[in-house]
């Protein structure tokens, strides 16, 4: 086969499992950004954050909040719910850039796949 056929179909086949891996990364950091807590399940990010935020602003000592299955949960004591759910967020987007700019760096396909073989030793 022609070198220049032979290249051609390496770049394919690493840009193919480079797209494969990260999907696998991101369905990594949006199972992630979940939370279970007390009974309900809520998803981490900006709107649940500015939420709790505006509560605590208003003076609010505890107050009910809507989990994805609008399930109202009783936050008892905000300001730790506030803190355990931003340093979360902040650990699973910093191990989904971690890990996504290891990809970008690999060069070939074999360090890809040992990327995402790695899974235990990824960086949080």
């Amino acid at each position: 086969m022609d070198t220049t056929l032979e290249q051609a179909l390496a770049e394919s086949n690493r840009r193919v499992i480079f797209e494969n891996q990260r999907e696998k990364l991101l369905e990594t950091l949006l199972a992630d950004l979940f939370y279970a807590f007390d009974g309900g399940y809520f998803k981490l990010g900006p709107e649940l954050f500015i939420e709790i935020k505006i509560n605590l602003a208003e003076g609010k000592k505890s107050f009910p909040l809507l989990d994805i299955h609008m399930n109202p949960i009783d936050i008892e004591n905000p300001e730790e719910f506030y803190k355990t759910t931003r340093s979360l967020y902040n650990e699973a987007i910093n191990k989904y850039r971690i890990n996504l700019a290891k990809l970008k760096r690999s060069k070939n396909t074999k360090n890809l796949v040992e990327i995402y073989l790695e899974d235990d030793d990824i960086v949080e």
